[in-house]
């Protein structure tokens, strides 16, 4: 769109990709695994205990994938990817509705 709203600036830069693989991919995969976690709990009646804990973790990964990667595309490369921001926000709000199904389970049964 223009030199500070760039997708390309990002995924070509060093940010672009972890370990290799471009880091799209490895955010759809992220997407995939929070559905599975999902599909589990609501599936497993004796995974259901325990899968929330584990959506939590995931989340709080993903989230500190994102901070890095928007980082280096705020700070490091001063560009703004729109469709980076929108896997930002989603990132986030998955993690805080876990963040607040975790806590307000465990202020139910305090």
């Amino acid at each position: 769109v223009s030199a500070t709203v760039s997708c390309t600036s990002a995924y070509q830069s060093a940010y672009g990709a972890m370990f290799g693989v471009p880091v799209a991919i490895l955010g759809a995969l992220w997407f995939v695994g929070a559905l599975t976690l999902l599909g589990i709990d609501r599936w497993s009646a004796s995974a259901r205990d325990n899968v929330p804990g584990y959506l939590f973790a995931w989340a709080t990964i993903g989230l500190s994938v994102i901070l890095y990667l928007a980082y280096g595309a705020f700070v490091v490369l001063k560009t703004v990817c729109l469709m980076c921001v929108l896997t930002y926000i989603a990132v986030i709000g998955v993690f805080l509705a876990f963040f607040i199904n975790i806590f307000s389970k465990l202020l139910t049964k305090a």
